[in-house]
Formats: C-alpha cells, structure tokens, sequence
C-alpha cells in the first residue's frame, strides 16, 4: 500500500496505462495519474478533453462502484500518492467547464468535470 505524500517513479504506479487512467487486470479503472497544472483542483477535480476515448473512459470511471488512487505529478519521474477517491458526480454544465477551462489555462475542448470525493482506505 502507498503511503500518502509519497513519491514513486512511473513504473510503481498500479495499473496499466491508457492516457491518465490505469487499468487493473480485472478491466476496472484503479488509479488516475494526473498533472495539476492541467487538473488545477486535482485530485478532488478530473478535467475531461474532448475525444472519444477520453470520454468512454470518463463515463466508465462514472459507472464504476470501485474507488480508485491518484497521484499527481511532482515532477520528472515523482508521482504524489494523494489517497484512495471515489466517483461522486460530473457536469457538463457549460459554466462550470469554462470556469475549470479557465484555471487551467488549456483553451482546449473540456466537456466533463469529474468530481471526486477522498475515501478511507
């Protein structure tokens, strides 16, 4: 088990990649790797871009019961172990995305807001 506040290097990270979501063998989604200076409000906000597999990947990290861990990145190979979190809801209200859009300073095609919500482990 991490310890929160930790580092670890890339390949000590659960899961097998696909973008910023890692799969566990079972298909399920286990960890989320993500940079602050595009998710400003990680790990209790996950900013979803346009494009489909983005997408079917968020909408699935929606349907799961399973909570997941997140790291965000500190730095070249140093992953911050954050906490275990679980889905709490999403919006693809248009005020809201602009207002994330905005803090992080992307101009790109933001079209969901993850919530989460920080779980004992």
């Amino acid at each position: 088990m991490p310890t929160k506040g930790t580092c670890y290097r890339w390949d000590e990270v659960p899961g097998r990649t696909l973008g910023y979501l890692r799969f566990g063998d079972n298909g399920h989604i286990v960890t989320a790797a993500l940079q602050p200076k595009r998710n400003p409000d990680a790990p209790y906000v996950i900013l979803v871009e346009k494009g489909p597999r983005r997408v079917r990947w968020a909408k699935a990290l929606g349907q799961q019961s399973l909570p997941i861990s997140v790291y965000l990145k500190r730095g070249t190979h140093q992953w911050e172990y954050c906490g275990t979190f679980a889905f709490e809801n999403f919006s693809e209200n248009l005020e809201e995305i602009q207002k994330h859009d905005k803090r992080s300073r992307r101009n790109t095609n933001i079209v969901r807001v993850i919530h989460l919500r920080e779980v004992l482990s």
